[in-house]
């Protein structure tokens, strides 16, 4: 087959295993290309050879196939050509039903086969490859241009959410709450302090807003007052991404149970377990709810005000606090499950509670005369509920129904007692919830460091993991390259060092040093102390630069 006649048809898979991209090319060196760009699992790629306008004509064919699985990334190199992983098996049969009547013989071989690449170079390069979010995404090695399969998974990843939404649905994210024990113990009334029917997509909505305005707090430090209240900002869409509803734009339900939320009182800790709270406290949930649309960008925001009291109730978790996750009882449908999950969470630790029928029946906003009733109640509410949380969430619960005479009468259920255990670990491994502690994650210390300067500085934390979590969420790519740039230091020689650092300061025109240093992951002038670059990134995009200009 002539060389310059014949094309390379691809199947190159990505290491989330979420999706994999369909191309063509005109010889090996493209995987080259591609490995700088993107994180491929090589091992799990496949390609096959054909005459250049079979692979150009077939290429094509699938791409207008299974246009429905094209995830629509950002603009990069191929960045149309990524498919859902979801038809990998079904592009496959396609390739050998469209070549069925060719000589070709369809071998799809793996891509992780043996390349004559250029070899190592006296220094340390840091290779550079291309992110979707800041385009600056640096990897060390020795062998730049191997194809190895020990890469560091890209999350930068950013699939757009035209044809994503249940791709993002596989990633969990569990929002971990720490809800105080006087917010898990609460009683609904309307504004004439009458029972209140609150609905399953109200729990979550004041949940959600519970962690949120927690979360906003913590992080950026903001202070509340003990009296007055404070007004919070959300758009309608980012509710809707956490509820995973309504994403169509049809608000039109949800702003209907938003809206109620104005008319919701509450009676918090009403089971007195927060001993220093000594009076009964009633409050509104939200004082003020509007709902706005931008006239430009018809984005519709809901702004809310809400009692610094209140607000205070749930940053104080120093003692009595249930560890919520808010995904999973977001995921319950009943909200006397979701409601029963809270209570016993904040048992969990003591392992049983006994509750009087009726003060249950409150909690759990049974507002049914009809079913109040002990058989009614039993077989439509409680079973169900206990079965629900069972199977969804990460607590186990049994029960016992406690009958005693009242009054003289006939036995009758008058006390209910719960047994809560953690689910065994193959559970919590189905659910998801077995991760790996934020202390061992590789950038905790960074992230850690930096927290302790800014309290030595008078800086308030209010949730230490919390800030943490979040802290490496946002800098992953910053703490990354300042491990990334240590490494280097360490392993590079100071001969190569000193040499890099004048070549620098010579190829930089306002530089008058003789020599740069690194300090604090920035380059500086010897003497001036002049910052030529503001961040870790720019460090290594100059270093590698001028690294590159040296080997060649």
């Amino acid at each position: 087959m002539n060389y310059n006649n014949k094309r390379l048809l691809y199947l190159i898979k990505h290491t989330n295993n979420l999706m994999f991209k369909i191309g063509i090319a005109t010889d090996y060196s493209r995987f080259t290309q591609l490995h700088k760009i993107y994180q491929i699992d090589w091992s799990a790629s496949f390609y096959f050879q054909g005459e250049n306008q079979d692979i150009t004509k077939l290429e094509k064919i699938l791409h207008k196939l299974f246009f429905k699985f094209n995830l629509g990334l950002d603009k990069q190199d191929g960045y149309t050509e990524w498919f859902s992983i979801d038809c990998l098996d079904a592009v496959i049969e396609a390739i050998k039903f469209n070549t069925r009547n060719s000589n070709y013989v369809i071998n799809l071989d793996s891509c992780n086969i043996e390349l004559s690449f250029e070899k190592e170079k006296e220094l340390n390069l840091m290779e550079t490859t291309n992110s979707w979010i800041d385009n600056k995404e640096y990897i060390f090695s020795k062998y730049p241009l191997m194809l190895v399969n020990k890469w560091k998974q890209l999350d930068s990843l950013k699939p757009t959410q035209k044809r994503v939404n249940e791709m993002n649905k596989l990633i969990p994210e569990f929002r971990v709450f720490l809800k105080p024990s006087e917010l898990c113990q609460v009683l609904f009334f309307d504004e004439s302090n009458k029972g209140l029917t609150v609905s399953p997509l109200q729990v979550d909505l004041i949940n959600n807003f519970y962690y949120e305005i927690r979360k906003r707090i913590v992080m950026d430090n903001i202070e509340i007052p003990c009296d007055g209240s404070t007004v919070f900002e959300f758009q309608l869409k980012e509710i809707c991404d956490v509820l995973g509803k309504y994403n169509n734009s049809q608000y039109t339900h949800l702003i209907e149970q938003l809206d109620s939320l104005g008319d919701i009182k509450m009676v918090i800790n009403s089971l007195g377990k927060n001993k220093e709270i000594e009076e009964l406290t009633i409050t509104k949930f939200l004082q003020e709810i509007k709902i706005s649309k931008h006239k430009k960008t018809e984005i519709k925001k809901v702004k809310i005000t809400m009692s610094n009291t209140l607000i205070n109730t749930f940053l104080q978790t120093d003692r009595f606090f249930a560890k919520m996750f808010l995904m999973i009882q977001m995921k319950m449908s009943s909200k006397y499950s979701k409601l029963l999950y809270e209570l016993l969470k904040d048992y969990e630790g003591i392992k049983k509670i006994t509750f009087n029928y009726h003060t249950l029946l409150d909690l759990l906003n049974v507002t049914n005369e009809s079913q109040k009733k002990w058989m009614m109640f039993n077989q439509n509410i409680l079973k169900k509920s206990i079965m629900e949380i069972n199977e969804k969430s990460d607590i186990f619960i049994k029960f016992t129904a406690i009958k005693e005479k009242e009054n003289g009468e006939r036995l009758q259920v008058t006390k209910i007692k719960f047994f809560i255990e953690k689910q065994d670990d193959s559970k919590l491994k189905e659910l998801g919830l077995i991760q790996e502690s934020i202390i061992n994650n590789k950038y905790y210390n960074k992230s850690k460091s930096k927290l302790d300067k800014l309290v030595k500085g008078g800086y308030k934390v209010i949730d230490e993991e919390m800030w943490i979590e979040t802290d490496i969420k946002k800098n992953e790519k910053h703490y990354e390259s300042e491990i990334r740039i240590d490494k280097w230091l360490k392993e590079t020689s100071n001969t190569d060092k000193n040499f890099i650092y004048e070549t620098i300061a010579k190829s930089i025109e306002d530089c008058e040093d003789p020599m740069i240093v690194i300090e604090d992951y920035k380059i500086l002038g010897l003497f001036s102390k002049y910052a030529f670059t503001k961040n870790p990134l720019e460090t290594i995009e100059l270093l590698n630069q001028t690294i590159l200009d040296i080997n060649q």
